[in-house]
């Protein structure tokens, strides 16, 4: 966004408050989602368990039902549905389309949408199933019941063999079982040998209160202070116990998947990821500060957290993180520098800011003051231009506004604007000799060091400015390129030339890429000047008719691989900047709150890249830092589930067609449909956890289409199908261009 939309006066007062503004621990800002009720669709806020099935959705039990997720939409089962209680304290998968769900009152089966009860037989007693903690299958049709304050049930089928004693949790893997207690420690059991383990081998505590698998058959075990890992019945010591030795506290739950580890206290979590990097989760980096009862990491690497209050919430790694002090005083981020050790200087409308660069505390430098551009010189001297009052400097300490001294009489008018705060001033840069070079409507003011006027170029040096001066770049081959209002312009010699195919659009930001061409973010979209031998060779523009998301691009930054990243009102688009033959774009990924970019809308220039795979950007609504190293390509294809068939846009409970009735017509193969069956809707979702919404759907109906088409939507209407036979092809694409497996469906008309 502009700067100049902001039509309103900040008196300056500014002090130095490096002590009092000082930051620890609060400056990032981690990319959590929340799904609470009448906000998202979660049926209730106390979440007591999490699962995945085979086909990819997630089933999460709460004190109001259970619900099953998409990742975008909850469709949610209560007693009205048929569940013995509304309050679910569990949800396991018995990997056959059967979704076992214990309540306070007893055990139901979700199989295809339906609620059936589960009954427990037994000759000698009348068995209870009330107050269900876990179920975990076994092998040869067995299964344990655990049971809140009464003993665990061993099955098998609906059939009791035997009661076991209480205990917390049970995992079962690759023929061995773990069984937890609170008082007794752990069990485990390989082909019907048993091995007790408590402290006295090594056993954190004896009280066990989760477990999980990971690779080489080890179980870590969760207790009430600290983990455990245990392989072939005995407690060991690997990378993980190393690294979190330093937990002792009561751990509640542990989650392990493709070689992430994910361990939750009451109100912190513990990630280490695949790199073997130790992650904290807290309510200073933005996690809710509730107890968690429950951790998952799913198929995807996305951390799930079952809270006693909060809903349900999602943790993914981003390559934005936000930084900030979630205060309105840096909201708004206005300009982005560099110091010259290194830290992170951004001006906001009420004062400059630093992010040390190894602690990353932020620190308020300068207050009350609606900084609108900065630069810094050799000596480390701040220069500052701030709304409506002019061009200052800061050494650290003091604040000086400073009063350009002009010999040059032709410019007394224009000088003297410039010095009362009269005039916009927007663009400030430092060249080589530490001249300051100050941009305004009337002209460029080129200051040296003794705050003197040295230069000054208007219109009778080439520079035909209407539209105010938005920023100047300096390229690898020396020439100084500025963004005006109406188009960019360069410097040659001591004259200024406008590159005519720019016209009369705004150019906010200019950045070079590795071939030596010049990039523009401009109110038209981005614009590529090519550049051979010198000279410009060619000019592209390239806006939403060319695939980006806006026509509109505020700033952009050139990463190390050659990628533009371009910040505009909507995000931030990133592609390649090596176009194909025809100027077509390349390699497109978009950026938005989805991704952790909440922001969303980025200020004129307002952006740095520090060289080493960080770029920073500021926006409307915070300072994002983008990591390249974590940008990473999600491999993982989404699920797809055909969900339905309609006939004239109506769902059919039973389809009477040529070939038979069915309950299920997707089951159905090769069904025939009547010559007056021939409207038909296709219903189908992609189930991803990971940027949901950026899905599409690739699908060919054979027979009928001559090609593939690419939607967005999740159904797809084909009417007055003539007689003949069709196959309806389908897939799922995820936002990196990973496609699930088709799935295929033949019928007949």
């Amino acid at each position: 966004m502009p700067i100049y939309s902001f039509m309103k006066k900040i008196k300056v007062i500014i002090f130095y408050f490096i002590l009092f503004f000082s930051i620890s621990g609060s400056a990032q800002k981690y990319n959590f989602k929340n799904y609470l009720p009448k906000i998202n669709g979660l049926v209730q806020s106390q979440v007591k368990d999490i699962i995945q099935d085979g086909s990819g959705y997630l089933w999460i039990a709460t004190y109001g039902g259970v619900c099953r997720f998409d990742g975008d939409q909850f469709i949610s089962y209560k007693t009205t549905d048929g569940l013995l209680s509304n309050e679910v304290t569990c949800i396991s998968d018995r990997k056959n389309g059967e979704i076992w769900v214990g309540t306070r009152k007893g055990i139901n089966i979700i199989k295809d949408g339906v609620v059936e009860q589960f009954n427990v037989l037994s000759n000698d007693e009348k068995v209870r199933l009330g107050g269900v903690s876990y179920i975990e299958f076994l092998d040869n049709n067995q299964i344990i019941v655990g049971k809140e304050m009464a003993q665990s049930l061993l099955l098998v089928g609906d059939s009791l063999i035997k009661k076991i004693g209480k205990t917390t949790c049970a995992k079962f893997h690759s023929g061995t079982l773990l069984i937890g207690t609170s008082d007794r420690g752990l069990y485990s059991i390989i082909d019907n040998d048993t091995v007790h383990l408590s402290v006295d081998e090594g056993l954190s505590s004896n009280y066990v209160s989760d477990l999980t698998f990971s690779d080489n058959n080890t179980f870590i075990v969760g207790t009430s202070t600290g983990l455990s890992f245990v392989k072939n019945g005995e407690v060991i010591q690997n990378s993980f116990s190393k690294k979190l030795s330093f937990i002792q506290e009561p751990i509640y739950s542990v989650s392990y998947f493709n070689h992430q580890l994910c361990v939750a206290k009451s109100n912190e979590i513990y990630i280490i990821n695949k790199d073997e990097q130790l992650i904290q989760l807290n309510s200073s980096n933005g996690l809710v500060n509730v107890h968690k009862n429950k951790v998952f990491i799913d198929r995807e690497g996305v951390v799930w957290m079952c809270t006693e209050g909060k809903g349900l919430v999602a943790y993914n790694t981003s390559p934005f993180l936000e930084f900030g002090l979630s205060t309105p005083e840096d909201d708004f981020i206005t300009s982005i520098i560099s110091s010259n050790n290194g830290d992170v200087l951004y001006g906001t409308r009420y004062g400059v800011f630093s992010i040390d660069s190894t602690s990353n505390k932020i620190i308020k430098l300068i207050d009350n003051s609606f900084v609108v551009e900065m630069a810094i010189d050799s000596t480390s001297t701040i220069w500052l231009i701030v709304w409506d009052e002019g061009l200052s400097t800061f050494d650290g300490v003091n604040v000086e506004e400073i009063t350009i001294k002009n010999d040059l009489p032709q410019y007394d008018q224009a000088v003297d604007r410039i010095n009362s705060g009269k005039t916009h001033l927007r663009g400030l840069w430092i060249d080589e000799n530490q001249d300051i070079w100050v941009g305004c409507y009337q002209g460029i003011a080129v200051v040296n060091n003794k705050n003197e006027l040295v230069r000054w170029y208007d219109g009778i040096k080439g520079l035909k400015n209407s539209g105010g001066i938005m920023t100047f770049y300096k390229d690898s081959s020396e020439t100084l390129w500025i963004g005006c209002g109406n188009g960019l312009f360069y410097k040659h010699n001591d004259s200024i030339i406008k590159v005519e195919e720019t016209y009369d659009n705004a150019i906010y930001s200019i950045r070079e890429d590795k071939a030596g061409n010049i990039w523009c973010a401009s109110d038209n979209g981005i614009v590529n000047i090519c550049i051979k031998e010198n000279s410009i060779k060619d000019v592209v523009w390239l806006n939403e008719q060319s695939g980006l998301s806006s026509s509109l691009f505020f700033t952009l930054e050139i990463n190390g691989k050659d990628q533009i990243l371009a910040g505009s009102g909507v995000g931030v688009d990133k592609f390649s900047s090596h176009l194909s033959a025809n100027n077509h774009i390349q390699n497109l990924k978009h950026y938005d709150a989805i991704d952790g970019f909440n922001g969303v809308e980025c200020n004129s220039n307002c952006s740095l890249n520090l060289l080493n795979g960080t770029i920073w950007f500021g926006t409307i609504n915070g300072i994002y830092k983008y990591e390249e190293r974590k940008d990473l390509i999600s491999n993982i294809a989404p699920e797809l589930d055909l969900i339905d068939i309609r006939l004239d846009q109506n769902k059919i409970k039973t389809w009477k067609t040529k070939s038979g009735e069915y309950t299920d017509i997707i089951k159905a193969i090769n069904p025939i449909f009547y010559y007056d069956q021939n409207h038909i809707t296709f219903d189908y979702i992609g189930i991803s956890t990971v940027n949901h919404q950026k899905i599409k759907y690739s699908y060919w109906l054979e027979g009928f289409d001559e090609n593939w088409y690419l939607t967005s939507q999740t159904s797809i209407t084909y009417p007055n199908m003539s007689p003949g036979s069709y196959v309806f092809h389908i897939k799922a694409i995820n936002a990196d261009k990973i496609e699930s497996e088709m799935r295929s469906y033949a019928f007949i008309v």
